[in-house]
């Protein structure tokens, strides 16, 4: 009776499991052995960091080290417009942007949020920071929004004691402030090593409202892993480097496609686009 029960039981989770996730619709819903297209980047976005969806499914782009936004063309990678964070030009370490509710939040290394507005073709608009609590120890690269939850993930790339964990951290948009307690937790020892043999270091992270499922990108690892709310890994693949030298950031365009930036060392920056399967059919 005793083995009965644990059988139900365990069935019952799994029945759970398969009702909340949608198979073909996380990563195995990209063929990443072959991209779509992978285009070069104005000098202006050599050190390109974070992409987000602004209105009507625009793509907006940042780079690392000043506090300017781009809008892109995702199919050729032009500057389609451009302003400006703050009456005079901000240097700071910028490493992620989100659009929630028309504004876009912005995430530097110390872990704080300027928030905006967009603003006019070669004008600069007014910001507000907020400080989440996390600071330059967690060295805070990934920014998402997850409406489930109305809050902000932000996504760690260190950790502040020596741990085979990464964090994801949540910040509430309902009253501007941090969970201490992490939202997600990444074991780094349930991921796969790749050719580079570089420690998976979170980069970007996007909730996949379709699966219900969290992409995480481990920047030069080129490692990327699917999550679910349990923190499990589901899925993970290892990005081919012919298209990808330090993917820094990431989003999933209206279509369903999968559009992924990297910066640059010695070239230009670049964005490359992987089809939704399910989608192109």
């Amino acid at each position: 009776m005793a083995k009965l029960k644990l059988f139900v039981k365990i069935s019952l989770l799994n029945l759970l499991f398969l009702c909340n996730y949608n198979f073909g619709q996380g990563l195995d819903n990209y063929d990443f052995s072959k991209a779509e297209y992978s285009v070069d980047l104005p000098k202006e976005l050599k050190e390109i960091s974070g992409l987000t969806i602004g209105k009507n499914g625009r793509v907006f782009a940042h780079n690392d080290e000043y506090g300017m936004v781009y809008e892109l063309n995702p199919n050729n990678g032009q500057i389609i417009k451009e302003f400006q964070i703050g009456s005079s030009k901000i240097k700071d370490d910028f490493e992620d942007i989100t659009f929630v509710n028309d504004l876009f939040y912005l995430l530097n290394s110390k872990g704080d949020l300027l928030v905006f507005p967009e603003a006019d073709n070669n004008e600069f608009v007014i910001y507000k920071k907020y400080r989440t609590g996390l600071n330059s120890k967690y060295d805070t690269e990934g920014l998402c929004y997850d409406k489930s939850i109305n809050s902000l993930l932000i996504a760690s790339k260190e950790s502040v004691k020596k741990s085979s964990k990464k964090y994801i951290f949540r910040f509430d948009l309902q009253n501007n402030k941090l969970n201490e307690e992490p939202f997600l937790v990444i074991d780094l020892s349930k991921i796969k090593k790749g050719k580079k043999k570089e420690e998976f270091k979170p980069s970007a992270i996007i909730k996949n409202e379709k699966s219900n499922t969290y992409f995480i990108l481990g920047g030069k690892s080129l490692a990327l892993i699917e999550l679910n709310r349990k923190s499990e890994i589901i899925n993970q693949i290892e990005l081919n480097d012919k298209y990808h030298f330090q993917p820094e950031g990431m989003i999933i365009l209206k279509n369903g496609d999968l559009l992924i930036s990297d910066e640059a060392e010695k070239k230009k920056g670049s964005i490359t686009l992987y089809k939704s399967k399910k989608d192109s059919k």
